[in-house]
């Protein structure tokens, strides 16, 4: 081995032993970080009058949308299905059977929408309404275009209504959140 190759080793076991130490080093002033931010929110909450349980409660309301619509649709879909079994034995049977859900879970929308034009005022009910009416446009789009995928098949319209089945669960899922909220539930 020459003495320029044990040069290079002793600079880089060097480069490495300092590099570790850096690494050391800033996990310690990570911490001091974190406990200094720990320490600041405190005395944040301390000043607003906030407890750690209206933390929670924001978290809740801020970054757990999903899984409580997701509960809500779950909820929504048992509503409106009426027999959980798939046992028919005519393909028309299936797309009669998905076409009855899928007007089921129009049915429970509009009573969602009912109740929102029941506690909106007039003005912020027509704004909502017009965009409820895009929304529906975009559902038929949305059926339509996925249905293209049976294009000529029996199976097309359950396809079709299973989609729009899905989507107006999704939505009345964000609507009675929506009243939720505004309920201050």
């Amino acid at each position: 081995m020459g003495l320029g190759t044990i040069a290079v080793g002793a600079v880089m076991a060097a480069l490495g032993y300092f590099g570790r130490r850096f690494v050391e080093k800033s996990g310690s002033i990570e911490s001091i970080e974190r406990a200094g931010k720990l320490v600041t929110l405190h005395e944040d909450m301390q000043r607003l009058g906030l407890s750690v349980s209206d933390l929670n409660s924001l978290e809740e309301q801020f970054f757990t949308r999903r899984p409580r619509l997701r509960k809500i649709e779950d909820a929504i879909a048992l509503e409106v299905r009426e027999d959980g079994r798939m046992a028919f034995e005519t393909q028309a049977d299936m797309n009669a059977n998905a076409g009855a859900a899928w007007k089921r879970s129009e049915e429970a929308l509009n009573e969602v929408l009912a109740r929102l034009k029941e506690i909106l005022p007039a003005d912020e009910f027509d704004e909502f309404w017009h965009v409820q009416e895009q929304w529906k446009a975009y559902s038929l789009l949305q059926a339509e275009l996925y249905g293209k995928l049976f294009e000529g098949g029996s199976m097309r319209p359950m396809i079709v209504a299973g989609e729009l089945e899905r989507m107006t669960i999704q939505r009345t899922a964000e609507l009675r959140d929506y009243l939720n909220m505004k309920n201050g539930l």
